[in-house]
């Protein structure tokens, strides 16, 4: 493991001088393709020592936000009792060989995402000292990027579900019916499926970038705020903001109960104008408590 998340780290590393053009980005595939095959032309040798803790840096900490986000929901809801209540026989406790696999690649192309989405900041960002205005501005540059995330992901998310393609990719994520590990569970799906969901989030951020110039700091808060949201969604800790923004229920009985609603992943809004929107029996009673 050790090996191959080094040398996908030196990888990552070696794009540094590449343009984000698509004969570059073709070039990059067949390289990483290689590295795969053990064909790829680069050694320790070649990059300097400052490359080398670069890129273990990058890697170490891609890895160390993936333990973060693994006790951070427990951290912070370990004293709340009503955990959304779950058969045995709906809990998938045991994992596979072909989900430990799966969650070790979707780490690594972590890597890669997060490198990319540094780079993409780096260039289309103001990396500024933070001011009262990025402040003032990031709770509405956040609400609407996950506003329109959401978008994508939810047609996505619902096209995996077509009878034809859903035995595929996205059953492999179905079989457990009760997620409880948090971010393990939330990243042990299909490489496609995982690739797809991440880099949504950079062609959300880019497509913002279009039209207004935001701070380097919104990229940072929007990529591990999305982390941790995806990784409380698979916790079932009954935590929401509201029925229809974030409520870890309403994901919970798309896993549960309802494959065919809440496509959402952080956001109901979508779902409720398509008409998939199912509120899960807590979220229902405690709303009609509070009318």
């Amino acid at each position: 493991k050790l090996q191959f998340l080094y040398l996908i780290a030196l990888y990552t590393k070696k794009q540094i001088e590449m343009n984000l053009d698509t004969d570059a980005l073709a070039k990059q595939s067949v390289r990483f393709v290689g590295l795969l095959d053990n064909h790829l032309q680069l050694t320790v040798d070649e990059l300097s020592k400052d490359d080398y803790y670069w890129a273990t840096g990058l890697a170490l900490a891609v890895y160390a936000g993936f333990e973060i986000y693994r006790i951070l929901p427990d951290v912070f809801f370990h004293w709340k009792r009503d955990r959304i209540p779950a058969t045995k026989e709906q809990t998938l406790e045991a994992l596979s060989t072909l989900d430990v696999a799966y969650i070790f690649f979707n780490k690594m192309v972590t890597v890669l995402f997060t490198y990319h989405m540094l780079q993409y900041a780096w260039n289309f960002s103001l990396w500024t000292v933070p001011d009262a205005r990025t402040f003032l501005l990031l709770p509405v540059e956040l609400f609407s990027m996950y506003f329109v995330y959401d978008f994508f992901y939810h047609c996505f998310h619902r096209a995996l579900h077509i009878p034809w393609l859903y035995p595929l990719v996205h059953k492999h994520h179905h079989r457990q019916h009760a997620p409880f590990r948090g971010n393990i569970d939330a990243i042990n799906v299909h490489p496609f499926e995982y690739v797809v969901g991440e880099y949504n989030h950079l062609f959300t951020y880019a497509l913002f970038t279009q039209f207004h110039t935001m701070h380097a700091l919104t990229a940072l808060v929007f990529i591990v705020v999305g982390g941790f949201y995806a990784s409380l969604n698979h916790t079932r800790y009954n935590v929401k903001l509201s029925p229809l923004w974030f409520a870890v229920a309403a994901h919970d009985i798309h896993h549960r109960l309802n494959q065919t609603s809440n496509y959402g992943q952080y956001t109901m809004l979508w779902d409720y104008f398509f008409g998939t929107f199912v509120p899960s029996p807590d979220v229902f009673v405690e709303e009609k408590k509070a009318q």
